[in-house]
């Protein structure tokens, strides 16, 4: 190996050297909260400009909307605690809307006043448990006293429109 060649290797080996060690102390300076500030700093700057570049854009109002609701902030479980929801029910209460029906393989779903029941599941404050669902009608048992009750599916469609 003449000379220059060494010169030459020698400089390659500093120059990788040298991107290794700059690559290590970006990650060594920099703690977590930074990393999290500066991503957050990213995706402002990111929305923003985004933001100025569709509104010069030509949209529709539903287009407009749909990009403002977008672009607000999101609750941190936008769909609530479900589990922890109990629906206002009175004890004796007789009245059941049957409003839905859905059929994925064996696993038949009913939905009863606004919430989705399986075979077996209770009705929450009533004493009824779901004993069977069909696509026309659930039945229900009461836990003390045995009593069958057959709740007829709703039809939703109203005269003169097409379901």
């Amino acid at each position: 190996m003449n000379t220059r060649e060494k010169v030459l290797v020698t400089g390659m080996v500093l120059t990788v050297l040298y991107g290794g060690y700059t690559i290590a102390m970006q990650f060594v300076r920099r703690t977590p909260a930074d990393v999290e500030a500066s991503g957050r700093v990213m995706e402002d700057t990111m929305a923003s400009a985004l933001r100025a570049r569709v509104e010069q854009a030509p949209l529709q109002p539903a287009e407009r909307h749909v990009l403002q609701l977008a672009t607000t902030s999101w609750e941190s479980r936008p769909f609530g605690n479900r589990a922890a929801w109990q629906p206002e029910a009175d004890p004796l209460q007789r009245e059941y809307r049957y409003t839905g029906f859905c059929q994925v393989g064996d696993r038949r779903l009913a939905i009863i006043n606004g919430r989705d029941y399986l075979v077996g599941d209770d009705l929450p404050q009533t004493g009824y448990t779901v004993k069977s669902i069909d696509a026309a009608e659930v039945w229900l048992k009461h836990v003390e006293t045995g009593e069958m009750l057959a709740v007829r599916l709703e039809n939703s469609a109203r005269k003169g429109e097409v379901p």
